[in-house]
């Protein structure tokens, strides 16, 4: 029923569809056994804000052009909106969205932030640094007035490096009149003076995984989707841990080094893409031993027979063939550094083969460890002092102790939803979740329930189940373990499953469902021992009064 709302409200954002798809099955098990939180879920569907502009600049033969800008604030339900940015000729609303839901569940295990992205169609692979830069600063004179250190802090992403974000943070500080120090992202430069922290998350990741397994990275063949920061660092960290990366790959094809690259091949080239428009290609004059497949070759980079396959370039770079091919030829593992890099049919393939697989949501997690260090702009730390830091937020982010890593892409959505939603802190859902507790608490086949703030509700008689001083609690105890736990939505547009009406007795039509089938173990003993105790007393209080 979720999955079909989204899909009736967002037809045409397949991207988001399938983001939102992906999140409710691997969380099924939780609305099974507390269906109240399904309904919760319509909110965390819905962005708190969504943001287009356009971004006019004038390009270097002073013509004016026109691009769109975006900003999808989602979630601030654990703290300020942080998110990245993307300049990508593909970029739409529905893609923003899609990244900006995703950015809510790895930040909240990476730290205390919610979820935001955005970016715009703007293509900088064909600009002048010149253009660049003019159209940063339009870019950021519209999105300042969303933005602020305890608003919304937006980081870097596809296209958006740290020369881009220099020119949007020198245009923010101009128009704000203020430096706002001690922040993170673009409104500081902050943990992207050392961009390398996200590829060494990733390799980090994978390396405790195989632990776990009682496998290691050492001499292992590793296939790097992609030649930006993430995929350039991951590769650097796989060379340190002793593993040999084959492949990377651009826009325009990919490079195999049956040998593995070297230090001095991977400075190269981080050099060669250190230029604008800088093609992956040029690579092969500088090794004899590599060889490079242009994208209008037939054949792809997950072609290569490796170990390990690590896709860091962009979504759904991996699909249901992509798993085959790579499981045929020997691939033990897939560790994500991208977002959203494999189909929810690669997905399901990865489980059906039993191969190691970590999720971007918590691979990715390296990326903010700096953030939750507050560390200042000023701070300087060594490549040692920062994998310190990067593997101290794993044991945060591997908190689930499971020997079936193959289903750690299940388990982890459950953290988060535990940690999002289950401590309480999305915003303005705990009141929705009594009420609708109260609605299937009290009805009955016929009966009218007041909504909350009617004339009707303040004409009702107290209710013993709100919690307040002087009720009967273990008259309201008595009424929770007859009455089924179950929340509903409060609006009126909402009709219950069939399962979950309910009859003349008051219980749902599906005996399976009912009673202390979904509440809390952990509760009904807690309160059983609170009746035991108050019996207790009074019988103590009775025999003291009987002596005196």
């Amino acid at each position: 029923m979720l999955t079909d709302e989204v899909i009736r409200r967002d037809p045409n954002q397949a991207e988001y569809v399938q983001a939102v798809q992906n999140f409710v099955n691997s969380v099924v098990p939780v609305f099974e056994r507390y269906p109240k939180y399904a309904w919760v879920m319509k909110t965390l569907m819905e962005p708190e804000r969504v943001i287009q502009f356009r971004v006019p600049w004038i390009d270097d033969e002073g013509s004016s052009r026109v691009n769109r800008g975006f900003r999808v604030q989602f979630s601030s339900s654990l703290g300020p909106y942080m998110g990245g940015l993307r300049f990508h000729p593909e970029t739409t609303h529905g893609i923003a969205k899609f990244l900006s839901f995703e950015t809510i569940f790895r930040n909240a295990l990476a730290g205390p932030y919610g979820g935001a992205h955005g970016g715009s169609d703007f293509n900088p692979m064909d600009k002048s640094e010149s253009e660049i830069m003019r159209f940063c600063q339009s870019y950021m004179t519209e999105l300042a007035n969303y933005i602020g250190p305890h608003t919304d802090v937006p980081t870097s992403g596809v296209g958006v490096g740290p020369q881009e974000i220099g020119y949007m943070f020198g245009q923010y500080k101009r128009l704000r009149q203020l430096h706002p120090g001690g922040t993170e992202g673009i409104l500081s430069g902050g943990a992207y003076h050392y961009p390398q922290v996200t590829g060494y998350g990733v390799a980090h990741f994978a390396n405790r995984i195989l632990e776990s397994r009682g496998e290691t990275l050492k001499g292992k063949r590793c296939l790097i989707s992609g030649s930006g920061t993430v995929a350039l660092n991951v590769a650097q960290k796989l060379l340190d841990l002793g593993a040999i990366p084959i492949g990377m790959s651009d826009n325009f094809g990919y490079l195999v080094e049956e040998e593995g690259f070297t230090d001095k091949g991977l400075a190269e080239l981080k050099r060669i893409k250190e230029e604008r428009n800088a093609r992956l290609g040029a690579f092969i004059m500088s090794s004899t031993t590599v060889t490079y497949h242009p994208s209008d070759e037939e054949g792809r980079l997950w072609d290569t027979p490796c170990d390990y396959a690590f896709p860091c370039a962009i979504q759904n770079d991996i699909d249901a063939d992509a798993v085959r091919v790579l499981v045929k030829n020997g691939c033990k593992g897939i560790f994500e550094g991208a977002n959203f890099p494999c189909t929810d049919e690669a997905i399901s393939l990865i489980k059906q083969h039993g191969i190691a697989f970590g999720p971007n949501k918590a691979s990715n997690g390296g990326s903010f460890a700096l953030i939750t260090k507050n560390l200042g702009a000023s701070t300087q730390l060594s490549d040692d002092e920062l994998d310190k830091i990067v593997k101290g937020t794993l044991p945060r982010l591997l908190t689930l102790n499971t020997s079936s890593w193959v289903l750690l892409w299940v388990l982890f959505f459950r953290v988060c939803w535990q940690k999002a939603l289950w401590e309480g802190q999305l915003l303005g859902t705990q009141s929705q979740v009594k009420d609708a507790d109260r609605v299937l608490a009290k009805r009955k086949l016929g009966a009218v329930v007041p909504t909350a703030g009617s004339e009707a509700a303040k004409n009702q008689p107290p209710d013993a189940d709100d919690g307040k001083p002087g009720n009967n609690w273990f008259r309201t105890f008595l009424k929770r373990v007859q009455a089924p736990v179950f929340a509903a939505s409060v609006q009126r547009d909402v009709q219950l499953p069939p399962a979950y009406q309910t009859n003349r007795r008051g219980e749902r039509n599906d005996p399976s469902i009912n009673g202390f089938e979904r509440l809390s173990w952990l509760m009904a003993f807690t309160n059983s021992l609170k009746a035991c105790s108050a019996a207790c007393l009074l019988i103590l209080s009775i025999h003291g009064w009987a002596e005196r």
